[in-house]
């Protein structure tokens, strides 16, 4: 008699670390659909393909196949070992990730440089003030009800905030 069992779930649930284990123990060959599956996105992004009727066509263009060297599964398509790589390649733009990285990095710079140059302001409350817009991100009524103008929201911003950047002569 021949057995299949399939274990489904969600990314990350362990699937098939279970699935190694049940193999091992009832001494069945282990299938990591989800590695030809991966093969299979590989050689359809690579190839630039998309579109039902194009991926059915590249489909059967495609010849993929398992082996198993070491105990482990080798997904080979197209005579290239697909295994190799690692599962997020597939759809993975390391060009957009390194671009966010970097913008990323530039911002938290940017900010600790604000930070630096909020904390040298020499009086307390402007200090507050700034350190309370540009830092916290805190509305300018809830800066006035803070700082003691409750009845006046737009006090904190004419005669703290831009009274100090006119008397520094910053635009």
């Amino acid at each position: 008699m021949i057995y299949n069992i399939a274990i489904d779930g969600p990314a990350g649930a362990g699937k098939s670390t279970i699935a190694r284990r049940v193999a091992k123990e009832l001494s069945f060959i282990y299938v990591d659909t989800g590695a030809m599956y991966r093969a299979m996105a590989l050689y359809l992004l690579e190839k630039g393909i998309s579109g039902d009727e194009k991926i059915s066509e590249a489909c059967h263009d495609a010849d993929i196949s398992i082996r198993y060297e070491n105990g482990e599964q080798q997904v080979i398509l197209n005579g290239k070992n697909g295994s190799k790589k690692p599962e997020s390649v597939v759809g993975f733009d390391y060009d957009r990730y390194d671009r966010r990285k970097e913008a990323l990095q530039r911002k938290k710079e940017e900010a600790r440089a604000i930070r630096e140059w909020i904390e040298a302001i020499e009086d307390g409350q402007t200090r507050c003030v700034f350190r309370m817009f540009y830092v916290d991100g805190m509305t300018w009524e809830r800066i006035a009800s803070k700082t003691g103008h409750r009845g006046s929201p737009d006090y904190p911003r004419l005669y703290i905030r831009d009274a100090y950047l006119k008397k520094m002569k910053i635009k």
